[in-house]
């Protein structure tokens, strides 16, 4: 284990879980709660710790249990085995340890992409879907808009040390606490996990998983995401019309970190009216 998963501090009120597929162990935070269970799958470099604020804004009833995907976090880092196919099989392993019946699926960006797969692999082991701006670059051609640099760089700099006004300049309107969050488990990001991720963002089509869905899906983008356009939303509208689709204001990519009260409140209303329906 690198000095960086050593000296990482778990959220308050989290549990930590592990899991094993295969060879690769994984891990997750686990906030006690009733069911249905909401399952967060994050984004390509968002550890389960950095969701921790999201959970706390969200105060659900429910149990809510963040991933971390192989490649980050507290689990481990595969030489190989970045494909949907791979990370929707760890989801399945974690409803199965964790006994889970008919779980909200929660997924941001990468984690958008392997909860509709998982759906499409094992339909109806989901209770619904929450799919919150996912990226359609794979899909006739699109290119994922944010570079690889980007994440690399970002890994590299806070491993080495990087102060909160130098990460700041990547995402000026956060709060210090969110850089801070991120400063710390950055460094638990693999480089070849994440590599191997994006170049899979350009090869694996989220159209083909999203127009066959099983489970009552709602699809979250933000008004100002360069991920999900107008227009990108507007052709998943056509593949999947019988989504939900909620545009968030203000927000781009980073949905909870640039509006979460909106978010929270778009989250809650699936989460507790799913809850109060079944």
């Amino acid at each position: 284990m690198s000095d960086a998963k050593r000296s990482a501090s778990m959220p308050a009120g989290a549990v930590q879980r592990r899991a094993q597929n295969g060879k690769v162990g994984l891990s997750a935070l686990d906030w006690p709660g009733q069911a249905p269970a909401v399952l967060i799958v994050p984004g390509i470099t968002s550890p389960a710790a950095t969701w921790a604020f999201v959970v706390e804004a969200l105060k659900l009833p429910n149990r809510v249990i963040v991933l971390d995907s192989r490649g980050r976090g507290l689990s481990d880092a595969p030489e190989t085995g970045y494909a949907l196919d791979d990370y929707a099989a760890d989801l399945r392993v974690w409803c199965e340890q964790l006994q889970l019946e008919s779980p909200i699926l929660l997924g941001h960006s990468m984690g958008a992409r392997i909860v509709a797969h998982f759906d499409v692999l094992w339909p109806g082991l989901a209770g619904r879907l929450i799919v919150v701006d996912p990226p359609l670059s794979g899909h006739d051609g699109a290119p994922y808009p944010i570079p690889l640099n980007f994440y690399i760089e970002g890994i590299r700099s806070a491993s080495a040390g990087a102060t909160l006004e130098s990460m700041r300049k990547s995402a000026p309107s956060w709060s210090d606490a969110r850089l801070l969050d991120r400063l710390q488990w950055l460094p638990t990001c693999s480089e070849k996990a994440v590599e191997a991720s994006w170049r899979m963002f350009h090869q694996e089509d989220f159209f083909l998983s999203w127009k066959v869905v099983n489970a009552r899906s709602h699809l979250i983008f933000g008004e100002n995401s360069q991920v999900v356009t107008a227009q990108g939303a507007a052709e998943l509208q056509q593949a999947l019309p019988s989504a939900d689709y909620i545009r968030i204001p203000g927000a781009g990519h980073m949905i909870p970190w640039d509006n979460l009260p909106a978010f929270t409140e778009a989250v809650r209303h699936i989460v507790l009216s799913s809850t109060s329906n079944s």
